[in-house]
């Protein structure tokens, strides 16, 4: 059986919002909206497909591949305007038995009929829905975006557009529809619909679908890497995204929904609301009907949207504001004027550790280069050159510049030689521990996702909070909270945090 995904359709009074990306990857309880909309097709035998894209359709084709990853053949067709979304009908090649025509952002709750859909004299199979306010009604029938057409059906209509599909409903003898009413069915037509849609699968209204995540309890659903302060209150339904943190005194629900990567500060309240992946929520703050999106606002229903110019209220976080260019370059000027500043320290240095200590001036070290994609096998070294390196250390061993200490010995033996790393580009002032490419194969799959989103730098959250040597358990943690938290405030914060260290001569001031 073939299908013909229209995903072209934006969603309804969001101007900015659909400026970021498509309305069907808008997240329904951790995936792209039309990653359920295929799951549930190739649930049904549908093994090939067909997408049609307009805005951002990189994003779309990211996301399914040539659809190996599913064990189905996904092809893809461009269109420039939303109006021309039906126009590869007129070039689709199939056989007798017709194809599903595949609006993505709807999912009704159907049992396609493969055996039914083969009979002679059909024209073709409208799913049309019982309850919705959204949809044109033609001849009493509400069209929910989703069909069977015959080749002879197709032939009879002439014009392929949404108009001609829907006028056809008025005239089911001479195109010989049949009618398929559906009761219960998803949307994202609107902000209150994406809203209700994820109502509709907590509460158990609509099943079937693929979920990432787990329910706990009930109408409790939780991804993995979650931290809840013992502090909170929950009132369900309620779904976290995975590498969420939520802090004390918060009040999340009823219908409450965090994306991934999110921060909810202390005393903040979600409610009817949701939150998207990679959003900082500040302290106090009150979400109610509402859907946001880092920085942008948007009141459900009338669809409002506000762009909060006050990052401690809302704000993006592992979307990549502390890993982009200006933040890159801000770094790199700042170390090369440190590393002239210092000059005549590290000469005397060196002169120390050559001379009396009888070390080499540097060594080569590759390391792996952060941010860097799951597959081990596009990872990306990078030579860091370590100062005076210690004698007797084994290759193998895993990666730690030498002279690593806080207090002044160590911005001298170990900051100020490494800037010259952060002024070439290949380290940041501020990230996670360097590693190197076996340290990360060697890691638990979870942390290695957490480290390949983030940076390496030179300082670390983890040596800050809990000193030279943490164990394993404080370091997935503070590596875990960085990550989510990456940005040029935060790393800034952390800088200031170290300079504070220079004059307490270690970390237990810090904590």
């Amino acid at each position: 059986m073939k299908a013909l995904v229209i995903a072209t359709k934006e969603l309804a009074h969001t101007a900015i919002l659909n400026s970021r990306l498509p309305a069907v990857m808008l997240p329904l309880l951790g995936k792209p909206f039309i990653q359920h909309v295929v799951e549930y097709l190739i649930n049904q035998g549908v093994v090939d497909i067909e997408i049609v894209l307009c805005k951002y359709p990189e994003k779309i084709e990211a996301l399914f591949g040539d659809g190996t990853r599913w064990g189905v053949n996904i092809s893809y067709h461009l269109v420039k305007t939303v109006e021309e979304s039906y126009r590869p009908l007129r070039f689709m090649n199939f056989a007798d038995r017709g194809l599903l025509l595949i609006n993505a952002d709807k999912l009704p709750g159907v049992t396609l009929d493969q055996k039914g859909q083969d009979r002679d004299g059909l024209g073709a199979i409208f799913y049309c829905l019982s309850d919705c306010v959204d949809f044109e009604v033609r001849g009493g029938n509400i069209w929910s975006g989703w069909a069977w057409l015959s080749p002879y059906y197709l032939k009879t209509l002439g014009e392929y557009s949404e108009q001609s599909l829907v006028e056809s409903l008025n005239d089911v003898e001479r195109m010989q529809v049949q009618v398929v009413t559906v009761s219960v069915y998803l949307s994202i037509g609107t902000a209150e619909e994406l809203l209700d849609s994820h109502r509709k699968i907590m509460d158990h209204s609509f099943s079937g679908l693929q979920l990432s995540a787990t329910e706990v309890e009930p109408q409790l659903w939780l991804s993995k890497n979650v931290e809840l302060h013992p502090d909170i209150e929950i009132i369900p339904p309620v779904f976290i995204g995975e590498n969420s943190r939520l802090h004390r005194k918060c009040t999340i629900g009823p219908c409450a929904i965090i994306g991934s990567d999110c921060v909810v500060d202390e005393s903040s309240a979600v409610a009817n609301s949701i939150v998207m992946a990679g959003t900082y929520v500040g302290v106090g703050l009150e979400l109610n009907d509402s859907l946001v999106d880092r920085n942008l606002l948007i009141k459900i229903p009338a669809g409002v949207e506000t762009v909060v110019n006050d990052n401690f209220l809302l704000g993006s976080l592992a979307s990549g504001v502390g890993h982009g260019l200006y933040p890159g370059l801000l770094s790199r000027c700042a170390a090369v004027f440190a590393l002239l500043v210092g000059l005549p320290f590290l000469i005397a240095l060196s002169f120390y550790y050559c001379l009396l200590k009888k070390r080499r001036l540097m060594k080569c070290v590759n390391i792996v280069r952060l941010p860097a994609s799951e597959d081990p096998a596009t990872w990306r070294d990078v030579t860091v050159i370590e100062l005076w390196p210690a004698e007797g250390r084994s290759s193998r061993e895993p990666f730690q510049f030498a002279g690593l200490s806080l207090g002044l010995k160590g911005f001298f033996t170990y900051f100020l030689p490494n800037l010259i790393n952060v002024a070439l580009g290949k380290l940041s002032l501020v990230g996670v521990k360097p590693r190197k490419k076996e340290e990360l194969i060697q890691m638990e799959p979870d942390w290695r996702a957490v480290i390949l989103r983030s940076q390496a730098g030179i300082i670390s959250d983890a040596v800050l909070r809990f000193g030279l040597s943490p164990c394993d358990d404080d370091l997935y943690v503070a590596e875990v909270e960085y990550t989510s938290l990456a940005s040029m405030q935060h790393n800034g914060k952390l800088l200031f945090r170290y300079i504070s260290s220079l004059f307490a001569g270690g970390s237990d001031c810090l904590r």
